[in-house]
């Protein structure tokens, strides 16, 4: 069962990271916290669990396969059978599921979607222990006990804003075309700003400092406090914490979207400009 859930895993990663436009480098356990998911083989001991419990619900003088499950949790050797019941019986002392009777079909899957719950919480708690460089931003931008999909990706988004919620997440996840990222992937050991030059080319260098986009800047901030009044008594951190966050105030979301794409799009014209690739 492992190497088949490998595979699929595999292939489920890689649908989901075109469905959200990020690239393949993307930390896993960012991107699986941004749609509020989990591993696969974290999905079967769940669904397994569950298994279990159906057949402990069966009366065993009524049915053969409650009759034979209990056979097999009393004997030894390791036969394909006997690795099947010893896989869930381990399973049930690993997660602390020791009840000995069945529990009743909604306690059972509430316990499964706890289980589910509590491993993103772990999972993703244990990839920030790590310090990833890529997730540096995003940690200190979402709910990391959050374990359903970010607020801002359930809204509807206009078509013509669509590209700038995909720089949204990509900026979020540390995996984003400025080159403070491009560094840290050793696609290019420069992470000068290529369009001013005048330091690291960071989010918060691009968003608020670059003087190659003030005009794109003045009209987004502009617009932005007329919106939110509150954004003008932010600080450049704020006001990232809250723009990138999970559920950021709905009134302003599209104008985000339009200055990035705004933004980016300049970017890429000085880029071509100069030549670079970059």
């Amino acid at each position: 069962m492992g190497v088949e859930v490998d595979e699929i895993e595999v292939a489920l990663l890689k649908i989901w990271r075109t469905q959200l436009g990020v690239e393949a480098k993307t930390a896993t356990d960012g991107l699986r916290h941004e749609l509020g998911i989990t591993s696969q083989r974290v999905r079967a001991h769940a669904a397994a669990l569950k298994f279990r419990n159906n057949i402990l619900s069966l009366k065993s003088e009524d049915y053969l396969v409650r009759r034979v499950y209990d056979a097999l949790r009393g004997e030894g050797g390791f036969g394909t059978a006997r690795c099947g019941v010893k896989y869930l019986e381990d399973l049930t002392q690993d997660v602390e599921w020791t009840d000995p009777e069945a529990l009743s079909k909604g306690r059972a899957k509430e316990f499964a979607k706890s289980f589910v719950r509590a491993n993103q919480v772990i999972c993703f708690g244990s990839c920030l222990e790590r310090n990833m460089s890529t997730l540096r931003n995003y940690e200190g931008w979402t709910d990391a006990d959050r374990t359903e999909l970010a607020a801002y990706l359930k809204r509807l988004c206009p078509i013509n804003l669509r590209e700038g919620r995909r720089l949204k997440t990509r900026l979020r996840l540390g995996c984003h075309p400025l080159r403070s990222s491009a560094a840290r992937m050793a696609l290019t050991r420069n992470a000068e700003c290529p369009c001013c030059g005048r330091g690291s080319e960071t989010i918060t260098h691009t968003v608020f400092d670059c003087p190659k986009f003030d005009s794109d800047r003045s009209d987004f901030f502009g617009r932005l406090e007329e919106l939110w009044p509150q954004a003008r008594d932010s600080s450049n951190a704020k006001y990232l914490e809250t723009l990138m966050g999970d559920d950021p105030p709905q009134e302003i979301e599209n104008l985000l979207y339009r200055s990035l794409i705004s933004i980016f799009k300049r970017r890429l014209d000085i880029l071509a400009a100069q030549g670079e690739g970059l």
